[in-house]
């Protein structure tokens, strides 16, 4: 009776299932398989009662051995630092795509971790545990308990759009050049006061808030005209108009992303509000959110297949060893013109 495991039996066949089953070694399985028969003196007869077998038994190398034997997996590991992912995030969506094209373009397949009810520590076990050559993390902050770890080890990391002062080697969008592009345009249209709205709940607005700020009062702008709201997004038709209350009241609103943007230009539309008559709107990443808006809306446009790419040969060229760890990369952003930003209404 054959020993080796047929297709969809449950169980991977082995070697010596195969040398079982053909009355060989398993020396000379491996051979065989190893395409060194020609070396080994292997007879023909014996070359093919493997190659069947293995061919009936659905037999393939184990990749892990291999790539202990190798030291290498040709594996990538992504994995984002916010530990959370919902249905129809698009900014989600297009940067794991871009992550996913690069890593291919580069010869290397992408195991993406999802699992995220995990400690820092199990985390980094299985990203170190020997999966992939290198690691791309997304979105790491200040404080984060997995940054130490990866500090510490040998596993080659990148940081992928990085909000963290880590040593680590990172890849970046050019934020702080966005931001004075997106300060400049509100200020060339003649916008004096200026509201920042960002979504309750968000811990990752900081950065971006204060470097806007920085460049709006580089360009002349008072800081006493600059104010910041923390608006809840299931409540905006109830919020914005107390924001936008009073003689001194904002004429332009910055929102701390596009996907807040584009909920803020439809309650504008419920509102009546006139955009970019009465209000211009501006956000951050370029994504055009599906949205009742007729509006494309002003933003500062990140090039994340750029980002992307840059990151993933940054990682090969650590696991390959030709670049140093401190290696810093910035990805120039431009300024998308949008229909959403105006000169302030003289009314």
């Amino acid at each position: 009776m054959p020993t080796t495991q047929k297709p969809g039996s449950g169980r991977r066949s082995t070697l010596r299932d195969i040398a079982t089953e053909t009355g060989v070694s398993v020396s000379t399985v491996s051979a065989v398989l190893a395409g060194k028969a020609t070396q080994r003196r292997i007879s023909p007869d014996v070359v093919a009662r493997v190659q069947q077998s293995a061919t009936q038994s659905g037999f393939s190398p184990n990749r892990l051995v291999r790539s202990l034997q190798k030291g290498r997996t040709g594996i990538l590991a992504f994995y984002s630092a916010y530990r959370n992912r919902w249905r129809g995030d698009l900014y989600m969506d297009q940067l794991n795509k871009a992550v996913e094209l690069a890593a291919g373009t580069n010869s290397y397949d992408l195991l993406t971790l999802t699992h995220h009810d995990r400690s820092a520590e199990e985390i980094y076990a299985q990203i170190n545990g020997g999966w992939a050559d290198g690691l791309i993390l997304f979105g790491a902050r200040d404080g984060d308990p997995l940054l130490p770890l990866l500090e510490r080890s040998h596993l080659p990391v990148v940081l992928f759009q990085r909000t963290s002062e880590s040593t680590l080697p990172c890849v970046m969008a050019d934020q702080t050049d966005g931001l004075r592009q997106l300060a400049e345009a509100l200020v060339s249209q003649g916008h004096q006061r200026i509201a920042f709205l960002i979504g309750k709940g968000r811990v990752d607005t900081e950065g971006r808030l204060a470097t806007l700020q920085q460049q709006l009062i580089a360009a002349g702008l008072s800081s006493q005209n600059l104010t910041t709201h923390t608006l809840e997004r299931s409540k905006l038709a109830l919020e914005l108009p107390k924001v936008l209350a009073g003689p001194e009241s904002p004429t332009a609103l910055f929102c701390w992303n596009d996907h807040f943007g584009y909920a803020v230009l439809e309650v504008c539309d419920a509102l009546g509000i006139s955009v970019p008559g009465q209000l211009s709107v501006v956000g951050f990443d370029g994504i055009h959110w599906p949205s009742t808006s007729r509006h494309i809306l002003t933003s500062v446009a990140v090039d994340l297949e750029a980002v992307a790419k840059a990151a993933i040969t940054l990682l090969d060229e650590l696991i390959v060893g030709t670049v140093s760890n401190e290696s810093r990369q910035t990805i120039p952003v431009t300024l998308l013109p949008g229909t959403t930003l105006g000169p302030p209404s003289a009314h």
